[in-house]
């Protein structure tokens, strides 16, 4: 039920699960199986209170189901099912120090769970599941390392991350565990690599992310995700070669993206987050054309991606989510329709919005500047 969403009944079901362990496990104290199982449940139950937010009840069975990991790894060492657990046990940790923006903290408990997965796949080389564990771990801290802004560390995490999905990835082709692994991994690298200015490396990864994403499209026509990915690596292709000042190859990655996520939307009308991103691929293509001179078409595309988004606020007015693509909508808006117009103004409510709920950034302090000029300069 995590998985699907429902955390709440995630929550309750677990809580149930974990009172049947605590009787079988009080009934037969000795059995290591029962001990796992009562380890397990509290580790589950930290698990879905860190999805609700919850960050101290979560680190308080995440403690507590680590306990019973322990125990249970000190009186059998190689015992790989119970050191898999504490390694599970320590990337919760992780995320929960993550969640708290505590990245130093965040960086050791990943690497202490590293430590124990190389280990166990070092243990049993064959066994394919150990040895995902260990690229995904190098993919937590790269992420950590790229927060801290150690690019250079990050980089090097996720190169060696790649390499151990592209040797699952050979060894069995079509997992689309493995493939989908890789396909992450390497965007990751793309994006580092763009960061650092090395543009034409990066746009290397990004179709290497491509050839992933479109296989996993194709084996699986109706899922979600790999058709999201799908259209986040056009999107991908597409900001480099805008930077590359490739106009026309970009715009081309963007439509292809659009058409994606306008599929997607039409299929989850309800869905704030689906349509939320279809007005943002709306604002990219039409923000392109205009710079291509296309500008009919590009204020069109523009009109549409408002419309979206004050539908979402219509149905939903506490929608944080969507006011900074609310901004740049308005504000593309603004500098493409004739002055004066009502989207200057559009643009400023939405930054008071967005200041209401974070300091405004370098670029949204210039908008908002730009923005209350034009108004004060066009007012009667």
């Amino acid at each position: 039920m995590k998985d699907q969403g429902n955390l709440d009944a995630a929550l309750k079901e677990s809580l149930e699960a974990l009172a049947v362990s605590e009787r079988l496990a009080a009934q037969d104290p000795a059995n290591a199986q029962w001990q796992y199982q009562l380890g397990h449940r509290h580790t589950r139950i930290g698990e879905i209170l860190l999805a609700q937010g919850n960050l101290d009840p979560a680190l308080k069975s995440c403690v507590t189901g680590l306990s019973f990991h322990y125990s249970l790894a000190a009186q059998d060492p190689n015992n790989a099912q119970w050191k898999s657990a504490l390694g599970a046990d320590r990337v919760i940790f992780a995320d929960n120090f993550e969640k708290r923006g505590k990245l130093a903290a965040a960086l050791s408990e990943y690497r202490k769970a590293l430590a124990i997965q190389e280990q166990i796949a070092t243990q049993d080389s064959t066994n394919a599941g150990w040895q995902c564990d260990v690229g995904h771990s190098y993919v937590r801290i790269g992420g950590i390392l790229n927060a801290q802004g150690d690019l250079d560390a990050a980089l090097s995490a996720y190169r060696t991350s790649f390499a151990i999905f592209e040797k699952l990835t050979s060894l069995s082709p079509g997992h689309v565990i493995w493939e989908h692994g890789l396909g992450l991994t390497c965007r990751h690298i793309g994006a580092i690599l763009k960061t650092q200015g090395r543009l034409a490396a990066s746009l290397i990864e990004c179709h290497k992310v491509l050839a992933c994403f479109a296989r996993l499209a194709v084996q699986e026509p109706s899922n979600t995700q790999w058709q999201c990915d799908l259209g986040h690596s056009h999107h991908d292709i597409g900001s480099i070669l805008e930077l590359q000042d490739d106009r026309t190859g970009a715009l081309n990655e963007y439509r292809l993206c659009r058409a994606i996520s306008e599929r997607l939307a039409a299929q989850n009308l309800s869905n704030s987050n689906v349509q939320r991103d279809f007005a943002i691929d709306l604002l990219r293509v039409g923000t392109c054309l205009i710079d291509l001179d296309e500008v009919e078409s590009g204020r069109s595309h523009l009109h549409r991606s408002l419309s979206i988004l004050d539908g979402i606020l219509g149905r939903t007015p506490a929608a944080p989510a969507i006011v900074p693509t609310l901004i740049l909508t308005c504000y593309a808006l603004a500098k493409a329709e004739s002055k004066p117009n009502p989207y200057w103004q559009r643009t400023i409510d939405a930054l008071t919005v967005l200041m209401a709920q974070q300091p405004l950034d370098v670029e949204e302090l210039r908008i908002l500047t730009e923005a209350q000029f034009v108004v004060g300069f066009s007012a009667p």
